[in-house]
């Protein structure tokens, strides 16, 4: 997989040169005369896109993605699974970076997150490592290649069952965690990774169904930013944070618990990453009136007053029209919110939108939050749901959630996360020690 910031990191690279990043975890320079195209895993809905065989022939819009991936086993190159859905799949940790969570009526996105990580000596004893990497908890590996490694952190973490771990100050750190089988022995040094667990994420909420996206409004009454995973729901991963190449995974079994989906003897649970090929299916849409795609063109436009109500229809040219950015405009794959009725407050959700209070029976609801699947020609939009049911609606009865990469919401909540000294964060359930 090319590494898309290698640009702005290296200027020293020769021209045509790319950085890869391979699936197991290493790193490549080749020119580009060297390789060839398998996938296109940036292209997403409202895309649009031309034939690369044909320069000057019709552009589409692309309107859906449907994505299958090639896995092989770790630590080997050989496939053992293709065309696999990433529904059968689960990540090694619950919640990544980038990714959309629901609480009852509120959307969300996760900025920041805390894993635990059990190890597992050779003599049996296990202990707990709470907030693990911030811990400097790491691999062990003493071949020179490994400093040649990198790992896309926004997917995966540094810490993989069946990982060799140690620390700085290996004394120290083992002391002070939780021993769930033994006790702490100063040479127990190294030890391996059995199980990593989400314990905490930190989520910048960013929508509700009575709020919309007023960011005013949502930081005055939005949750906690604060989250156990236990309380949250997957919407969906952020198109920066899709499945690439060198990922970790397991096979999810409905009928298998998470122990036991970690366990390396299991032929169809092994943690696998996955290999070079991820493949995409684009479905296009929409053709220009002429072959050259800068030839004239017409269109169709109903005008809307503020009421949203049809004024009149008209036949325009097509540079005589911008498209209109506002919170009413959908295009193909947004994420949107359906919004309650005006004046609405009756409902077992009311209570939710203060914050307070922790799951009830509606927060699983992905009834109000989905994505746009087609743009109809009157004036409807067509969205896919997140319970899976399909219904159109139209525009003013939906806010669209505009996309902003998980950097810059971390950057805009630490200005007010500090200021308003949040005081419900997650505790530490370790203290800090010293070896003797």
């Amino acid at each position: 997989m090319v590494d898309a910031e290698a640009d702005h990191e290296n200027n020293s690279l020769p021209v045509n040169t790319f950085k890869l990043l391979l699936a197991d975890n290493t790193v490549v320079y080749k020119n580009a005369g060297d390789l060839k195209v398998v996938d296109r895993s940036y292209l997403r809905p409202d895309d649009v896109v031309g034939s690369v065989s044909d320069d000057n022939g019709q552009l589409g819009v692309i309107t859906g993605v449907n994505t299958t991936l090639d896995l092989a086993k770790r630590d080997t190159e050989t496939h053992v699974f293709t065309g696999v859905s990433p529904s059968t799949l689960r990540r090694v940790r619950s919640f990544n970076l980038g990714d959309f969570v629901v609480s009852g009526p509120w959307l969300g996105q996760v900025v920041e997150v805390s894993i635990d990580v059990d190890v597992l000596f050779d003599d049996g004893a296990v202990c707990r490592v709470t907030n693990a990497e911030s811990k400097k908890l790491k691999g062990v590996d003493g071949t020179v290649a490994r400093r040649n490694t990198m790992y896309r952190h926004q997917m995966n973490s540094l810490l993989n069952p069946g990982e060799h771990v140690s620390a700085p100050d290996p004394c120290s750190l083992f002391k002070a965690a939780r021993w769930l089988n033994g006790s702490w022995n100063p040479n127990r040094e190294i030890g391996k990774v059995s199980k990593v667990q989400t314990s905490g994420v930190l989520v910048y909420w960013i929508a509700s169904m009575h709020h919309g996206t007023d960011k005013g409004l949502i930081k005055a009454s939005a949750p906690s930013a604060y989250q156990n995973p236990d309380d949250l729901t997957f919407f969906c991963a952020a198109y920066d944070c899709s499945w690439g190449v060198a990922d970790r995974c397991f096979f999810r079994e409905d009928n298998v618990t998470d122990d036991e989906c970690e366990a390396p003897t299991a032929q169809a649970k092994v943690e696998i990453p996955i290999d070079a090929s991820v493949k995409n299916y684009f479905f296009l849409l929409m053709e220009l009136n002429s072959k050259s795609p800068w030839a004239s063109s017409r269109a169709c436009v109903s005008w809307f007053n503020k009421a949203r109500e049809v004024e009149c229809d008209d036949i325009v040219t097509v540079y005589a029209l911008k498209k209109d950015w506002s919170r009413l405009s959908a295009d193909y794959g947004d994420i949107v919110i359906r919004l309650l009725p005006s004046g609405s407050t009756t409902g077992e959700i009311t209570p939710l939108l203060k914050g307070k209070k922790k799951k009830s029976v509606v927060a699983a609801d992905l009834s109000w939050v989905g994505h746009v699947v087609d743009l109809l020609n009157d004036r409807h939009v067509q969205v896919k749901w997140g319970d899976g049911s399909m219904s159109t609606v139209f525009p003013h009865e939906i806010v669209v959630v505009e996309e902003e990469h998980y950097l810059d919401l971390l950057d805009e909540m630490h200005n007010w996360v500090v200021v308003d000294n949040i005081v419900d964060a997650p505790e530490e359930l370790d203290t800090p020690n010293t070896c003797r």
